[in-house]
């Protein structure tokens, strides 16, 4: 009989460990979820954070040529067809840095509009469209 009872309990002690096993990695990998998803919603916040001032910039600027000296520091801006900066991960600006944000530049009859567009790596993460009645290249 004792033979009996020692057999069930190794086999309930099996049975709460493989159970404790899937509970370990269900919660593991629900955990390693939710960090991705942080992680791409802090991006997400700081491509807005990024496009509202690159907006800001937009509207208080007469020419491509004013935004560029407005966010060109350390070398982090070019300009060309489109006004580009380049930021690091706290959106300091950085000339190798994996936050780009692209701001164009469409005179059309004393209106003025941009499209202010960020991306991280490459992927495009945001895109805010502005204007502005202003003499055409002022």
């Amino acid at each position: 009989m004792k033979q009996g009872r020692n057999i069930s309990f190794y086999i309930e002690i099996v049975i709460m460990l493989v159970i404790s096993v899937l509970v370990i990695s269900v919660c593991t990998a629900a955990f390693s979820k939710a960090e991705s998803h942080s992680r791409s919603a802090k991006r997400l916040s700081d491509a807005v954070t990024l496009a509202a001032s690159g907006a800001e910039v937009f509207l208080a600027s007469d020419s491509k040529e004013d935004m560029f000296a407005v966010l060109n520091e350390n070398g982090n801006a070019s300009l060309g067809e489109e006004v580009t900066a380049l930021y690091d991960d706290e959106l300091l600006p950085s000339a190798d840095g994996k936050m780009k944000m692209v701001i164009s530049w469409e005179e059309a009859g004393g209106f003025v509009k941009g499209t202010v567009s960020v991306f991280y790596d490459g992927e495009k993460l945001y895109d805010l469209e502005t204007g502005s009645a202003k003499e055409a290249g002022r």
